[in-house]
């Protein structure tokens, strides 16, 4: 499989994520914590997804704005994503544990729409 179709497989699980989102949204008492999470797991698996496309070599981190400079390298366009992966970054880790802070609505739906962001220039760059 050619680097330019590894990536598939990176989108898939990231819009597995993306779907986890939206059937978590439509109960009443959704979990925010975990739908930020979601996102974070989203949008990191995007990115590695268009490193294996361009390099097939993903960095086993999970730092968002590490991962973003990665794809900077091939396309300065990708910095414009700065401020969304570091509000996304604080979701990877802390909401798997009680002592996070609590999530609010608001919140929830700004990382949401982060992750979104992220595919869109991802996607921006690997189809056609």
């Amino acid at each position: 499989m050619s680097t330019i179709e590894g990536w598939r497989g990176w989108a898939q699980k990231a819009e597995n994520d993306l779907r986890t989102i939206s059937i978590l949204l439509d109960h009443k008492d959704a979990p925010l914590e975990i739908i930020c999470f979601h996102a974070q797991q989203a949008a990191e698996k995007y990115l590695k997804g268009f490193l294996v496309a361009r390099s097939s070599t993903v960095p086993k981190i999970h730092d968002l704005p590490s991962l973003l400079a990665e794809c900077a390298h091939y396309d300065a366009g990708f910095k414009r994503l700065e401020d969304d992966c570091r509000r996304l970054n604080a979701y990877g880790v802390a909401p798997r544990y009680p002592e996070s802070d609590p999530v609010t609505d608001a919140q929830s739906r700004a990382v949401v729409d982060a992750a979104h962001r992220v595919k869109a220039e991802v996607l921006k760059h690997l189809l056609p």
